[in-house]
């Protein structure tokens, strides 16, 4: 004699005593009713790490970060535009158009990391004093 245990989308569980014949046909039915999402003696897989659904990853590493990695090493002690910055990370490995500079260079600014002086040409930035 099989056994079989069933647990359906609903949460109704079913154990079934019966042939191996037996067994498939009751479970074919429900596959052919459109119930054919159950599972049968499978354990859930339990995940190590629960993941926050509250908006992106925090990255470690991105332009920001390699930003102040260019602060730390004073290159801000001197006026710095866009395009120099820019320059410099290339130099380093990072390749990132300006559109995706911009962001990180201004978010730096609010955070009060950078400073950022209207220039000729734009915007340029420099270590904040203090």
């Amino acid at each position: 004699m099989a056994k079989a245990n069933v647990d359906l989308p609903n949460g109704t569980k079913i154990h079934i005593d019966g042939t191996s014949e037996e067994i498939g046909k009751i479970l074919e039915l429900y596959k052919s009713e459109g119930k054919g999402d159950e599972k049968i003696d499978k354990p859930k897989k339990k995940t190590k790490y629960k993941t926050k659904k509250t908006g992106r990853k925090k990255s470690k590493s991105g332009p920001k970060q390699y930003i102040r990695e260019l602060k730390t090493a004073g290159f801000f002690k001197v006026k710095r535009n866009l395009k120099e910055v820019q320059k410099k990370l290339e130099e380093k490995g990072h390749i990132y158009p300006m559109n995706e500079l911009s962001t990180p260079l201004r978010n730096l600014v609010q955070d009060s990391e950078l400073g950022r002086i209207k220039g000729k040409d734009g915007w340029v930035y420099v270590n904040r004093q203090g």
